[in-house]
């Protein structure tokens, strides 16, 4: 909302704020002499109108607070570009692994849902979470991994010595992968990594509830990620003894790399739902979400994100998703081991033996839902 329209419309509201204002107090005042009761009813209805006007312009001034905010506006159209740029929608939709068409939920949406929560996300904004992202989660991985491997050629092509990206091969998954969201093997939020005792839900549970629900965000993920300190970009996890602390109300010391996976997911889970805790309603990454921060980042700083092979480079789990059927966790990174060479890819895998020793270079990012 423009700045200009905003003032106009605050004006226009408290005009007739003021006039109803006046109403009421003169119906007020003549029901209680006369005792009409056309009067009463009368005055009731005045004060039902001025409690709508005032509501009215309270959700006009959280609306204007959330674009001050997050300059909300302006990330959308972004996003949108981006999704258009990508081909991951067709007319403002989605296409689901249900074949059912999903609309991107507009600005006005977004914003009502996050008015509804400004303080929570006021605090989360001062802790650095402001980079908004648009995940269209409700189509197949194995469509994403196609058009993200278009992407990576035709940026490779634009931007010849930003990736050295191996044109052959730009996106690695892991075999079989591809289909695992369809069929059931992959599992989402999980707060245990365990087969049978997960308690996440599949991409066809999710859609179904969402459905079911009449969610106008069906289909998708809206989220906040932290930004890098510039505001470009999304904000690298730290080393060991590095992390930085944000945010004045609530301090929040970033998760640095060298944990367990599983003791990532257990700060996770067990933050999440303490209003107390810096990291409160924080959710894990999922590989859909992984990949829309992946562009969005290279777009913005023409550099990948999460750079993997050695040295001082980082790979991230990715705790929002889960292969539950063979008990792996996964892994996202920019895979690059011989700088001199054009042969660096996307890499997403996972690890079967992800409860021995912690990796070094690999860390963690939780992002807030909206």
């Amino acid at each position: 909302m423009k700045e200009h329209s905003v003032c106009s419309d605050v004006k226009s509201r408290l005009k007739a704020i003021e006039s109803l204002k006046r109403e009421f107090v003169m119906a007020y005042a003549e029901s209680i002499v006369s005792g009409d009761i056309n009067r009463i009813a009368q005055t009731q209805q005045l004060k039902h109108d001025l409690v709508e006007e005032y509501s009215e312009l309270q959700k006009i001034m959280d609306a204007a607070s959330v674009e001050n905010l997050f300059h909300l506006r302006q990330q959308y159209r972004d996003q949108v570009d981006l999704l258009e740029k990508v081909d991951m929608i067709d007319s403002l939709c989605l296409t689901g692994i249900d074949g059912k068409a999903y609309p991107l939920p507009s600005y006005d949406v977004i914003v009502e849902r996050i008015a509804e929560r400004l303080d929570f996300f006021r605090m989360k904004a001062d802790q650095g979470f402001t980079k908004l992202l648009l995940v269209p989660f409700g189509m197949s991985l194995e469509e994403m991994v196609k058009k993200m491997m278009r992407y990576v050629i035709t940026f490779e092509m634009e931007h010849p010595h930003a990736l050295s990206a191996d044109t052959f091969m730009p996106v690695s998954v892991i075999d079989d992968f591809e289909h695992e969201d369809v069929d059931g093997g992959l599992v989402y939020d999980v707060v245990a990594f365990d087969p049978t005792k997960h308690g996440g839900h599949t991409k066809q549970e999710w859609l179904a509830e969402q459905q079911q629900t009449q969610s106008p965000t069906a289909g998708w993920h809206i989220l906040f990620c932290q930004s890098r300190k510039d505001g470009k970009g999304i904000r690298s996890i730290p080393e060991q003894g590095s992390g930085k602390t944000d945010g004045a109300p609530l301090p929040r010391k970033e998760i640095e790399r060298g944990q367990l996976v599983r003791e990532y997911l257990v700060h996770q889970i067990s933050t999440a739902s303490d209003e107390e805790s810096p990291y409160f309603g924080e959710s894990g990454v999922a590989t859909e979400e992984w990949f829309m921060m992946f562009m969005r980042h290279l777009e913005e700083t023409l550099e990948p994100l999460d750079m993997g092979g050695g040295g001082a480079y980082s790979t991230s789990w990715l705790t929002g998703s889960y292969r539950a059927k063979k008990d792996q966790a996964l892994y996202a990174c920019w895979m690059n081991e011989y700088e001199d060479e054009n042969d660096s890819f996307l890499c997403l895998s996972s690890d079967d033996n992800y409860d021995s020793t912690p990796h070094p270079s690999r860390g963690v990012r939780f992002v807030v839902r909206v």
